[in-house]
């Protein structure tokens, strides 16, 4: 849409109204009278009411919604075309307007796979994340990862190694009953995300949606969207915010969620992703990135989930270390019986906090259950990954050398980012 300085209103056009539907109501702008449509976005599968807009002026003495998430119907039967510099202006735009147009398909693009994962809410094995750690979807400068979990029994998709480390904390949290990476934040009120789960209260609070959200603190101008057209003309549609982990815990009372944003640093919570270094820090790519953030932490704090900050320095690093070597041992199949496993781990429950080192009992363990040396391990490490062996995993876990005793917990050292929301 090409902006001009209104006309004289002595010369009135005689395109006078915008045929949408509904009753008419003048603009006050231009004299003009608009009527009142509804409009329907498929990605929320629901009806947005219209909403009076500011109307301004375009090429061809047509008006346009400014209001974003709204479909606006323009006319092209508007003669009054006189205005100065318009002409320039199309000829000025026209490798810009090429550009938007790119923008706009790939845009469209992205919504659609959003809906086709996540249209239909997935828990679980069925869950799809909304941005795959793979070639075309990640972005191109992040150290995606992909990391089987047995227990989701699927693979987790992270789009950077902060992400990594969270993710592998969050897995090995006995509380954890599920985790949603790559969550699309709901752009309309939408049921709590815990509810899709057994046993989950009745008293969990619905998500207010994001539009909603950014209508209240006055940030819909940060609303992601992009133009598209169809018969009707142009509208705008909105792109649904992406949150990093939303964590699905038990407690004693029932299901609930936590949702994790994950940046390298705290400085990186102010910087835009999608830009080039030197304009991650504008004025304004850090208003942009704090509206963000705000309209994320917001919309699910109305709904009862607390919203942490999560940065390379929130977790120790051994720990992190430690997880992530235990994590690919958990999907490994052994040929023994559990009562064989169970007596193995108790072999190796005997020699923590000993001089012993486990590497020590590997080749009796072998000739008293007949097994390979490589089955051994798999019982020891998956022993501590499930916390069925407590061992301290702020120090290194190696074959070599001994274990030894769990002097913190590291879900109570890190209990705040897990503990449930306030209603």
């Amino acid at each position: 849409m090409v902006r001009a300085s209104p006309p004289n209103l002595s010369r009135r056009c005689s395109c006078r109204t915008i045929e949408l539907g509904g009753e008419k109501h003048k603009s006050r702008s231009s004299g003009r009278s608009v009527r009142p449509f509804w409009t329907c976005i498929s990605l929320a599968d629901c009806y947005y009411m219209y909403r009076r807009p500011q109307l301004r002026f375009c090429q061809g003495g047509v008006v346009g919604s400014a209001f974003p998430f709204f479909r606006c119907h323009i006319s092209s039967a508007c003669p009054l075309v006189g205005y100065a510099g318009i002409a320039h202006s199309m000829k000025a735009n026209t490798m810009q307007s090429s550009r938007s147009a790119t923008k706009s398909s790939r845009l469209m693009a992205l919504v659609r796979r959003y809906e086709n994962r996540q249209g239909i809410e997935g828990v679980g094995a069925r869950y799809q994340p909304a941005i795959k750690a793979v070639r075309g979807e990640a972005p191109s400068m992040s150290r995606c990862s992909q990391i089987l979990s047995a227990k989701l029994q699927r693979s987790v998709h992270v789009l950077s190694a902060t992400e990594a480390a969270a993710a592998v904390v969050a897995l090995h949290c006995p509380a954890l009953v599920d985790l949603q990476e790559q969550r699309c934040l709901p752009l309309e009120p939408a049921r709590h995300p815990a509810s899709l789960y057994e046993n989950a209260s009745f008293d969990l609070l619905w998500l207010p949606g994001t539009i909603r959200v950014a209508e209240r603190l006055d940030l819909t101008r940060y609303q992601p969207r992009f133009v598209a057209e169809d018969a009707e003309g142009p509208y705008h549609v909105p792109v649904p915010l992406v949150g990093d982990l939303l964590l699905i815990l038990r407690d004693a009372v029932g299901v609930y969620a936590v949702n994790w944003t994950v940046k390298l640093t705290e400085e990186s919570f102010d910087e835009r992703q999608g830009q080039r270094p030197l304009r991650r820090r504008s004025p304004e790519s850090v208003m942009h990135a704090r509206a963000r953030h705000r309209v994320e932490q917001v919309c699910y704090e109305e709904g009862g989930i607390p919203t942490h900050r999560v940065t390379r320095m929130t977790f120790d690093r051994m720990l992190v270390d430690n997880l992530r070597m235990l994590i690919p041992w958990d999907s490994r199949r052994t040929g023994l019986q559990q009562s064989q496993r169970e007596e193995m781990v108790d072999v190796f429950r005997g020699i923590v906090g000993t001089e012993r080192a486990p590497l020590d009992l590997l080749e009796g363990l072998c000739i008293q259950f007949g097994c390979e040396r490589r089955h051994c391990l798999v019982v020891l490490y998956q022993a501590i990954w499930r916390r069925q062996l407590i061992v301290d995993l702020f120090k290194p876990v190696l074959v070599n050398v001994p274990l030894k005793p769990e002097r913190t917990n590291p879900f109570k050292q890190y209990a705040q980012l897990f503990v449930r929301g306030a209603k």
